[in-house]
């Protein structure tokens, strides 16, 4: 590029060097890092997008560049500056570029596949927020959208996996505002996708965290009707899934943090089973409780990153919950 500040191609490799960099330094524990190099990766795509107003690939990537910005910015399920309303604001603007495609390319599978992601991702934030109505509305467009793409491509693993990360968002949103009857529904479409697609290749490392993860969604609806052994149980599997995952990317902080949450709650469904049966069983149940609340602890402090995060102060209330319930 400085030989020659036309040379496209040579921008368009630094682009994504940006922007597999950034992906390297977020999952790493570098976030400020990957947040400057996702910046850098953006200002070159919005280069080519500007040079080249014709072309729908150049404006997709400069909507796929913003897109992971604002994970890298707020999006909880990614490592994030914990900035909510700014990754918002990229959401939409992915989606107001991506929209502003005209008539010409409305029937493009992949950026019509772009445009239910950041439906998706909308939703995440705006459940945030609290904001249940607009989130369940994001998740349910998102959902429509990608069921159309996944019915047109029947083959496409990426299609049905989409379809599941969208059930398993509104099941996580329906929890939050109290609808058990349709977080269970949701949950449990999920975690069907997600086995069936685990099935088809074994091998998959994110589809053995996506399992792992929809598994623990269905336990904590579980556990928000007081069925603390079926949540146990699905927690036992999700914990087995998701230690399986960190065998093979034992530097992914996230998923670490993830398995001290497990271990947090099920701390929790031992407590709570502790209250009831025999002597020996309640003192099993609590013994259990005690081992898991110290792992819980043990892993945060494996998992934490320089600075503070935005989950900080949930996972904070999640272990004085466990602390309470051993204290009972």
């Amino acid at each position: 590029m400085a030989a020659d500040s036309q040379d496209l191609r040579a921008r368009r490799t630094a682009a994504l060097a940006h922007e597999k960099l950034g992906d390297v330094k977020a999952w790493t524990g570098d976030v400020r890092g990957a947040v400057a190099d996702a910046r850098e990766a953006l200002r070159h795509w919005g280069h080519l997008a500007g040079v080249q107003p014709g072309s729908a690939a150049a404006r997709l990537s400069y909507a796929i560049s913003t897109t992971k910005l604002g994970d890298l910015l707020g999006h909880p399920a990614f490592p994030n500056l914990g900035d909510r309303a700014e990754a918002e604001r990229q959401y939409r603007h992915a989606l107001a570029l991506l929209e502003a495609g005209g008539a010409d390319s409305a029937g493009d599978w992949g950026r019509r596949r772009q445009i239910a992601l950041d439906h998706e991702r909308l939703g995440a934030m705006l459940q945030l927020d609290d904001r249940w109505d607009e989130a369940l509305a994001a998740f349910e467009r998102s959902l429509v959208l990608r069921q159309e793409l996944s019915r047109e491509d029947p083959t496409s693993t990426n299609a049905a996996r989409d379809v599941a990360v969208s059930r398993e968002g509104l099941c996580r949103t329906h929890l939050a505002g109290g609808d058990l009857g349709a977080a269970m529904s949701q949950c449990s479409e999920a975690v069907g996708l997600y086995r069936s697609l685990r099935a088809a290749d074994s091998g998959n490392a994110q589809g053995v965290s996506d399992l792992a993860l929809a598994q623990g969604a269905v336990s904590q609806v579980l556990a928000a009707r007081g069925r603390w052994s079926a949540a146990l149980s699905e927690l036992d599997e999700s914990t087995r899934l998701l230690r399986q995952f960190l065998r093979a990317n034992p530097g992914n902080l996230p998923a670490r943090r993830e398995l001290a949450r497990h271990l947090l709650r099920s701390s929790v469904a031992h407590a709570r089973l502790a209250s009831s049966g025999g002597a020996d069983q309640r003192l099993r149940h609590r013994d259990l409780a005690k081992a898991l609340y110290a792992g819980g602890l043990r892993a945060f402090s494996e998992s934490a990153g320089p600075g503070r995060s935005v989950e900080d102060q949930g996972d904070e209330r999640l272990a004085r919950e466990a602390l309470a319930q051993l204290d009972r």
